[in-house]
Protein backbone atom coordinates (compact mmCIF):
# COMPACT_ATOMS: atom_id res chain seq x y z
CA UNK A 1 0.00 0.00 0.00
CA UNK A 2 1.43 3.32 -1.02
CA UNK A 3 1.48 6.07 1.55
CA UNK A 4 -0.79 9.04 1.09
CA UNK A 5 0.05 12.54 2.26
CA UNK A 6 -1.36 13.44 5.63
CA UNK A 7 -2.42 16.96 4.73
CA UNK A 8 -2.82 18.98 1.58
CA UNK A 9 -0.89 21.81 3.24
CA UNK A 10 1.93 19.44 4.26
CA UNK A 11 2.86 17.32 1.25
CA UNK A 12 6.09 16.00 2.77
CA UNK A 13 5.69 12.98 5.04
CA UNK A 14 8.08 10.84 7.03
CA UNK A 15 6.24 7.52 7.02
CA UNK A 16 6.11 4.68 4.52
CA UNK A 17 3.60 1.92 3.87
CA UNK A 18 1.49 0.34 6.57
CA UNK A 19 3.45 -1.65 9.14
CA UNK A 20 1.28 -4.75 9.16
CA UNK A 21 3.16 -6.49 11.96
CA UNK A 22 2.36 -3.64 14.36
CA UNK A 23 -1.30 -3.86 13.42
CA UNK A 24 -1.19 -7.57 14.23
CA UNK A 25 0.48 -6.89 17.58
CA UNK A 26 -2.31 -4.46 18.43
CA UNK A 27 -4.86 -7.18 17.75
CA UNK A 28 -3.10 -9.67 19.99
CA UNK A 29 -2.82 -7.05 22.72
CA UNK A 30 -6.54 -6.30 22.46
CA UNK A 31 -7.36 -9.95 23.02
CA UNK A 32 -5.03 -10.09 26.00
CA UNK A 33 -7.15 -7.32 27.53
CA UNK A 34 -10.34 -9.22 26.66
CA UNK A 35 -9.08 -12.37 28.39
CA UNK A 36 -7.99 -10.27 31.37
CA UNK A 37 -11.55 -9.06 31.83
CA UNK A 38 -12.78 -12.66 31.74
CA UNK A 39 -10.04 -14.00 34.03
CA UNK A 40 -12.32 -14.77 36.98
CA UNK A 41 -14.49 -16.99 34.78
CA UNK A 42 -11.55 -18.69 33.07
CA UNK A 43 -9.54 -19.38 36.23
CA UNK A 44 -11.15 -22.76 37.06
CA UNK A 45 -10.17 -24.09 33.63
CA UNK A 46 -6.61 -22.79 33.34
CA UNK A 47 -3.27 -24.02 34.65
CA UNK A 48 -1.65 -21.64 37.12
CA UNK A 49 0.76 -20.26 34.52
CA UNK A 50 -2.10 -19.62 32.08
CA UNK A 51 -4.12 -17.75 34.65
CA UNK A 52 -1.02 -15.79 35.72
CA UNK A 53 -0.61 -14.69 32.11
CA UNK A 54 -4.15 -13.49 31.44
CA UNK A 55 -4.38 -11.87 34.89
CA UNK A 56 -1.64 -9.47 33.75
CA UNK A 57 -3.59 -8.43 30.68
CA UNK A 58 -3.79 -4.87 31.99
CA UNK A 59 -0.17 -4.54 30.86
CA UNK A 60 -1.37 -4.73 27.25
CA UNK A 61 -2.77 -1.22 27.63
CA UNK A 62 0.80 0.07 27.99
CA UNK A 63 1.65 -1.71 24.76
CA UNK A 64 -1.27 0.16 23.14
CA UNK A 65 0.12 3.47 24.32
CA UNK A 66 3.61 2.81 22.96
CA UNK A 67 2.19 1.46 19.68
CA UNK A 68 -0.05 4.50 19.27
CA UNK A 69 2.84 6.89 19.77
CA UNK A 70 4.90 5.01 17.19
CA UNK A 71 2.15 4.73 14.58
CA UNK A 72 0.86 8.27 14.95
CA UNK A 73 4.31 9.83 14.71
CA UNK A 74 5.00 7.51 11.77
CA UNK A 75 1.97 9.01 10.00
CA UNK A 76 1.92 12.56 11.33
CA UNK A 77 5.50 13.35 12.22
CA UNK A 78 5.53 16.03 9.54
CA UNK A 79 2.85 18.02 11.34
CA UNK A 80 3.35 21.76 10.85
CA UNK A 81 3.21 22.68 14.53
CA UNK A 82 3.01 26.42 13.81
CA UNK A 83 0.06 26.02 11.45
CA UNK A 84 -3.27 25.98 13.30
CA UNK A 85 -5.03 24.46 10.30
CA UNK A 86 -2.63 21.52 10.26
CA UNK A 87 -3.15 21.02 13.99
CA UNK A 88 -6.93 21.27 13.64
CA UNK A 89 -6.88 18.70 10.84
CA UNK A 90 -4.89 16.31 13.02
CA UNK A 91 -7.33 16.68 15.91
CA UNK A 92 -10.35 16.17 13.67
CA UNK A 93 -8.85 13.06 12.10
CA UNK A 94 -8.15 11.50 15.47
CA UNK A 95 -11.69 12.25 16.65
CA UNK A 96 -13.05 10.71 13.45
CA UNK A 97 -11.15 7.56 14.34
CA UNK A 98 -11.98 7.16 18.03
CA UNK A 99 -15.26 8.97 18.65
CA UNK A 100 -17.93 7.11 16.60
CA UNK A 101 -17.45 3.74 18.30
CA UNK A 102 -17.13 5.44 21.67
CA UNK A 103 -20.54 7.09 21.26
CA UNK A 104 -21.98 3.90 19.79
CA UNK A 105 -21.04 1.86 22.87
CA UNK A 106 -22.42 4.52 25.21
CA UNK A 107 -25.66 4.26 23.23
CA UNK A 108 -25.68 0.49 23.73
CA UNK A 109 -25.24 0.98 27.47
CA UNK A 110 -28.10 3.49 27.50
CA UNK A 111 -30.36 0.88 25.85
CA UNK A 112 -29.20 -1.75 28.33
CA UNK A 113 -29.92 0.52 31.28
CA UNK A 114 -33.37 1.27 29.90
CA UNK A 115 -34.10 -2.44 29.59
CA UNK A 116 -32.88 -3.07 33.15
CA UNK A 117 -35.02 -0.27 34.54
CA UNK A 118 -38.11 -1.52 32.71
CA UNK A 119 -37.51 -5.00 34.10
CA UNK A 120 -36.98 -3.57 37.60
CA UNK A 121 -33.35 -4.68 37.82
CA UNK A 122 -31.00 -2.66 39.95
CA UNK A 123 -28.17 -0.75 38.28
CA UNK A 124 -24.88 0.51 39.76
CA UNK A 125 -25.71 4.20 40.15
CA UNK A 126 -22.13 5.37 40.58
CA UNK A 127 -20.89 3.73 37.38
CA UNK A 128 -23.80 5.10 35.34
CA UNK A 129 -24.39 8.48 36.97
CA UNK A 130 -25.36 11.52 34.95
CA UNK A 131 -22.15 13.29 35.92
CA UNK A 132 -20.03 10.39 34.72
CA UNK A 133 -22.06 10.28 31.49
CA UNK A 134 -21.13 13.89 30.78
CA UNK A 135 -17.45 13.17 31.37
CA UNK A 136 -17.65 10.12 29.11
CA UNK A 137 -19.39 12.02 26.32
CA UNK A 138 -16.50 14.49 26.29
CA UNK A 139 -13.96 11.68 26.74
CA UNK A 140 -12.43 13.30 29.82
CA UNK A 141 -13.43 10.63 32.36
CA UNK A 142 -9.79 9.70 32.99
CA UNK A 143 -8.62 13.26 33.52
CA UNK A 144 -9.14 13.19 37.28
CA UNK A 145 -12.91 13.77 37.18
CA UNK A 146 -13.75 10.33 38.54
CA UNK A 147 -12.40 8.00 41.18
CA UNK A 148 -13.68 4.80 39.61
CA UNK A 149 -14.47 3.25 36.23
CA UNK A 150 -17.67 4.45 34.58
CA UNK A 151 -19.89 3.44 31.66
CA UNK A 152 -17.79 1.55 29.09
CA UNK A 153 -14.89 0.69 31.38
CA UNK A 154 -12.09 0.22 28.76
CA UNK A 155 -12.74 3.71 27.36
CA UNK A 156 -10.62 5.16 30.17
CA UNK A 157 -7.58 4.47 28.00
CA UNK A 158 -9.18 6.25 25.03
CA UNK A 159 -9.73 9.24 27.30
CA UNK A 160 -6.04 9.13 28.26
CA UNK A 161 -5.03 8.88 24.59
CA UNK A 162 -7.14 11.91 23.77
CA UNK A 163 -4.90 13.87 26.17
CA UNK A 164 -1.87 12.55 24.25
CA UNK A 165 -3.45 13.65 20.95
CA UNK A 166 -4.03 17.14 22.30
CA UNK A 167 -0.38 17.29 23.38
CA UNK A 168 0.87 15.83 20.10
CA UNK A 169 2.12 19.15 18.62
CA UNK A 170 4.31 19.56 21.73
CA UNK A 171 5.41 15.93 21.48
CA UNK A 172 6.37 16.46 17.83
CA UNK A 173 8.59 19.40 18.77
CA UNK A 174 10.30 17.42 21.51
CA UNK A 175 10.78 14.34 19.35
CA UNK A 176 12.15 16.37 16.44
CA UNK A 177 14.74 17.80 18.82
CA UNK A 178 16.28 14.30 19.09
CA UNK A 179 16.94 14.40 15.31
CA UNK A 180 16.77 10.62 15.34
CA UNK A 181 20.14 10.41 17.06
CA UNK A 182 20.54 7.32 19.18
CA UNK A 183 22.28 8.85 22.26
CA UNK A 184 19.84 11.79 22.50
CA UNK A 185 16.85 9.51 21.95
CA UNK A 186 17.95 7.08 24.65
CA UNK A 187 18.46 9.93 27.11
CA UNK A 188 14.99 11.26 26.29
CA UNK A 189 13.46 7.81 26.87
CA UNK A 190 15.33 7.52 30.19
CA UNK A 191 14.00 10.90 31.31
CA UNK A 192 10.45 9.92 30.40
CA UNK A 193 10.80 6.68 32.32
CA UNK A 194 12.16 8.60 35.27
CA UNK A 195 9.13 10.91 35.17
CA UNK A 196 6.73 7.97 34.91
CA UNK A 197 8.30 6.20 37.88
CA UNK A 198 8.33 9.37 39.94
CA UNK A 199 4.54 9.34 39.71
CA UNK A 200 4.26 5.60 40.33
CA UNK A 201 6.63 5.40 43.30
CA UNK A 202 3.69 5.82 45.77
CA UNK A 203 1.98 2.77 44.17
CA UNK A 204 5.09 0.63 44.71
CA UNK A 205 5.74 0.98 40.97
CA UNK A 206 2.63 -1.02 40.05
CA UNK A 207 1.58 0.47 36.75
CA UNK A 208 -1.95 -0.89 36.90
CA UNK A 209 -2.78 1.15 39.98
CA UNK A 210 -4.32 4.63 40.33
CA UNK A 211 -5.78 4.58 36.83
CA UNK A 212 -8.16 7.48 37.36
CA UNK A 213 -5.41 9.76 38.69
CA UNK A 214 -2.35 8.56 36.76
CA UNK A 215 -3.85 7.21 33.53
CA UNK A 216 -2.96 10.34 31.54
CA UNK A 217 0.63 10.31 32.81
CA UNK A 218 0.86 6.60 32.06
CA UNK A 219 -0.36 7.19 28.51
CA UNK A 220 1.46 10.41 27.57
CA UNK A 221 4.90 9.23 28.72
CA UNK A 222 4.68 5.90 26.89
CA UNK A 223 3.04 7.50 23.85
CA UNK A 224 6.00 9.87 23.66
CA UNK A 225 8.44 6.97 23.98
CA UNK A 226 6.68 5.35 21.04
CA UNK A 227 7.02 8.57 19.04
CA UNK A 228 10.76 8.68 19.78
CA UNK A 229 11.06 5.10 18.57
CA UNK A 230 9.26 6.04 15.35
CA UNK A 231 11.75 8.88 14.80
CA UNK A 232 14.61 6.42 15.28
CA UNK A 233 12.93 4.01 12.87
CA UNK A 234 12.50 6.71 10.24
CA UNK A 235 16.13 7.77 10.73
CA UNK A 236 17.07 4.15 9.93
CA UNK A 237 18.76 3.67 13.29
CA UNK A 238 19.71 0.24 14.64
CA UNK A 239 19.91 -1.64 11.35
CA UNK A 240 22.38 -4.45 12.12
CA UNK A 241 21.37 -8.10 11.71
CA UNK A 242 21.63 -8.75 15.43
CA UNK A 243 19.47 -5.78 16.41
CA UNK A 244 16.10 -7.54 16.15
CA UNK A 245 17.01 -10.70 18.07
CA UNK A 246 18.76 -8.61 20.73
CA UNK A 247 15.71 -6.34 21.08
CA UNK A 248 13.37 -9.32 21.34
CA UNK A 249 15.64 -10.80 24.01
CA UNK A 250 15.58 -7.51 25.90
CA UNK A 251 11.79 -7.39 25.62
CA UNK A 252 11.53 -10.85 27.19
CA UNK A 253 14.03 -9.92 29.92
CA UNK A 254 12.28 -6.66 30.83
CA UNK A 255 8.87 -8.35 30.75
CA UNK A 256 10.14 -11.07 33.08
CA UNK A 257 11.62 -8.52 35.48
CA UNK A 258 8.50 -6.38 35.37
CA UNK A 259 6.36 -9.42 36.02
CA UNK A 260 7.82 -9.63 39.51
CA UNK A 261 8.79 -6.08 40.44
CA UNK A 262 9.09 -2.48 39.24
CA UNK A 263 6.32 -2.74 36.63
CA UNK A 264 6.40 0.95 35.80
CA UNK A 265 10.11 0.75 35.01
CA UNK A 266 10.40 -2.60 33.25
CA UNK A 267 7.16 -2.97 31.31
CA UNK A 268 7.54 0.25 29.25
CA UNK A 269 11.07 -0.86 28.33
CA UNK A 270 9.78 -4.30 27.32
CA UNK A 271 7.12 -2.83 25.04
CA UNK A 272 9.51 -0.26 23.58
CA UNK A 273 11.94 -3.03 22.61
CA UNK A 274 9.11 -5.16 21.23
CA UNK A 275 7.56 -2.37 19.15
CA UNK A 276 10.88 -1.31 17.61
CA UNK A 277 11.95 -4.90 16.88
CA UNK A 278 8.55 -5.70 15.35
CA UNK A 279 8.66 -2.62 13.13
CA UNK A 280 12.18 -3.49 12.00
CA UNK A 281 11.06 -6.95 10.93
CA UNK A 282 7.80 -6.00 9.24
CA UNK A 283 8.83 -7.33 5.85
CA UNK A 284 9.84 -10.69 7.25
CA UNK A 285 7.41 -13.48 6.49
CA UNK A 286 5.86 -14.77 9.65
CA UNK A 287 2.85 -15.04 11.90
CA UNK A 288 2.45 -11.28 12.37
CA UNK A 289 2.10 -10.80 8.62
CA UNK A 290 -0.53 -13.44 8.06
CA UNK A 291 -3.59 -11.80 6.55
CA UNK A 292 -6.07 -13.01 9.16
CA UNK A 293 -3.80 -11.96 12.03
CA UNK A 294 -3.51 -8.47 10.53
CA UNK A 295 -7.30 -8.42 10.16
CA UNK A 296 -7.64 -9.17 13.87
CA UNK A 297 -5.49 -6.06 14.35
CA UNK A 298 -7.63 -4.05 11.95
CA UNK A 299 -10.76 -4.76 13.97
CA UNK A 300 -8.99 -4.50 17.34
CA UNK A 301 -10.42 -1.09 18.23
CA UNK A 302 -13.92 -2.45 17.72
CA UNK A 303 -12.99 -5.52 19.79
CA UNK A 304 -11.58 -3.35 22.54
CA UNK A 305 -14.57 -1.02 22.68
CA UNK A 306 -17.32 -3.68 22.58
CA UNK A 307 -15.87 -6.50 24.67
CA UNK A 308 -16.82 -5.09 28.08
CA UNK A 309 -20.41 -4.55 26.99
CA UNK A 310 -20.57 -8.19 25.90
CA UNK A 311 -19.00 -9.12 29.25
CA UNK A 312 -21.70 -7.18 31.10
CA UNK A 313 -24.43 -8.99 29.13
CA UNK A 314 -22.66 -12.29 29.78
CA UNK A 315 -22.51 -11.53 33.51
CA UNK A 316 -26.19 -10.59 33.68
CA UNK A 317 -27.44 -13.58 31.71
CA UNK A 318 -25.08 -16.45 32.40
CA UNK A 319 -23.19 -15.85 35.66
CA UNK A 320 -24.72 -16.96 38.95
CA UNK A 321 -23.30 -16.20 42.38
CA UNK A 322 -21.66 -19.16 44.08
CA UNK A 323 -21.52 -21.24 40.89
CA UNK A 324 -18.68 -21.90 38.50
CA UNK A 325 -19.63 -20.58 35.09
CA UNK A 326 -19.48 -23.34 32.44
CA UNK A 327 -16.53 -22.98 30.10
CA UNK A 328 -18.88 -23.23 27.11
CA UNK A 329 -20.61 -20.01 28.21
CA UNK A 330 -17.29 -18.20 28.50
CA UNK A 331 -16.08 -19.42 25.09
CA UNK A 332 -19.41 -18.46 23.55
CA UNK A 333 -19.04 -14.93 24.91
CA UNK A 334 -15.51 -14.65 23.51
CA UNK A 335 -16.77 -15.86 20.13
CA UNK A 336 -19.56 -13.28 20.22
CA UNK A 337 -16.99 -10.54 20.88
CA UNK A 338 -15.02 -11.55 17.79
CA UNK A 339 -18.08 -11.94 15.58
CA UNK A 340 -19.60 -8.62 16.65
CA UNK A 341 -16.27 -6.83 16.14
CA UNK A 342 -16.36 -7.51 12.40
CA UNK A 343 -19.60 -5.65 11.54
CA UNK A 344 -18.75 -2.94 14.05
CA UNK A 345 -15.52 -2.33 12.16
CA UNK A 346 -17.00 -2.67 8.67
CA UNK A 347 -20.40 -1.05 9.23
CA UNK A 348 -19.83 1.47 12.02
CA UNK A 349 -16.19 2.39 12.60
CA UNK A 350 -14.96 2.67 9.02
CA UNK A 351 -18.09 4.22 7.45
CA UNK A 352 -18.34 6.78 10.25
CA UNK A 353 -14.66 7.60 9.87
CA UNK A 354 -15.06 8.02 6.09
CA UNK A 355 -18.19 10.14 6.54
CA UNK A 356 -16.58 12.48 9.05
CA UNK A 357 -13.45 12.69 6.91
CA UNK A 358 -15.59 13.65 3.90
CA UNK A 359 -17.36 16.31 5.95
CA UNK A 360 -14.02 17.77 6.98
CA UNK A 361 -12.82 17.67 3.37
CA UNK A 362 -15.95 19.45 2.20
CA UNK A 363 -14.99 22.29 4.50
CA UNK A 364 -11.68 22.56 2.64
CA UNK A 365 -9.42 21.61 5.50
CA UNK A 366 -7.65 18.99 3.44
CA UNK A 367 -8.02 15.70 5.20
CA UNK A 368 -6.59 12.68 3.38
CA UNK A 369 -6.94 8.99 4.11
CA UNK A 370 -4.67 7.51 6.75
CA UNK A 371 -2.30 4.81 5.59
CA UNK A 372 -1.88 3.16 8.99
CA UNK A 373 -4.85 2.37 11.18
CA UNK A 374 -4.00 3.83 14.58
Amino acid sequence: MKPMPDYAVSPVRFGGSQIHALTAVRGLAAWWVVLFHFDAYLEPYLPSWGFAFISRGYLAVDLFFCLSGFVIYFNYGNLAVTNMRDISVFYLKRLAKIYPLHIFTIGLYALLLGALLLSHHGIPDQRFSGQSLLANLFLVQDWGFATDFTWNVPSWSISAELAAYLLFPVIVVLVRATKGRIPVSLIAIALLLGLLNLFYAPTDFQIGKAISSLGVVRCVTQFTIGAILARLYLANAFTGRLVRPCLFALAVLFLYLGWWRLESAMIPLAWAALVFATARGDRARGFLNWRWVVFVGDISYATYMIHYFVRDIFKLALVHDGQVTPLSYVLLSLLVIFIVSVPLYLLVERPAQRHLTARFRSKAIGIGATSQTA
